[in-house]
């Protein structure tokens, strides 16, 4: 298979069932960001603090590759597995997990901490543009309902996993102080 095909040339490119799109398409970007979310988590699995959170970060890979299957599939023939219930519950369920090893939330934060913490909070920020993105996709086409909720869980996961990665290399977070203004 040749990386490059000529088709897109013009500033068209195709989706999973065949129709093109113009590549400034929201699905595009959606795609995109959903791509560049993938990126930065393997980023952050590439650091050698990453090691307790390796398996979690591997299978958020595989979901957001998933994810990616499932947009590129606009007209429901998606033949992968979809993004279901049990991904969010998986999602809550790690987020509880790790939240557990960290100190109370009272106050908001800065995006800063150990390496892998503050690069799990721009993949944070990342996953809220996506999320964004989809909202409003879904106005003119509805996604399935699971996947807007996951995604909007995801986003909170790698918040908390950056949390989790701040504490576990010994680091205080920053607590961001209105008077400082």
């Amino acid at each position: 298979m040749k990386i490059y095909t000529r088709t897109g040339d013009k500033g068209e490119t195709g989706l999973a069932d065949g129709t093109r799109r113009g590549k400034d398409d929201l699905l595009f970007e959606a795609l995109g960001t959903a791509d560049e979310l993938n990126a930065h988590i393997g980023c952050c699995r590439s650091l050698e603090e990453n090691q307790r959170l390796e398996p979690v970060l591997s299978r958020l890979q595989d979901l957001l590759l998933a994810i990616g299957s499932q947009l590129a599939c606009p007209t429901g023939e998606f033949k992968g597995k979809p993004i279901e219930q049990r991904h969010i519950t998986d999602a809550e369920n790690l987020i509880d997990e790790f939240t557990a090893h960290v100190p109370p939330l009272r106050n908001f934060i800065h995006p800063v901490g150990s390496q892998l913490g503050a690069r799990l909070h721009v993949a944070r920020a990342v996953c809220r543009r996506l999320e964004r993105m989809l909202v409003r996709i879904n106005r003119d086409s509805p996604l399935p309902g699971d996947l807007m909720v996951y995604v909007n869980r995801l986003s909170d996961l790698l918040f908390t996993l950056a949390r989790f990665a701040t504490h576990e290399a010994g680091r205080e977070e920053t607590i961001w102080t209105p008077d400082r203004v």
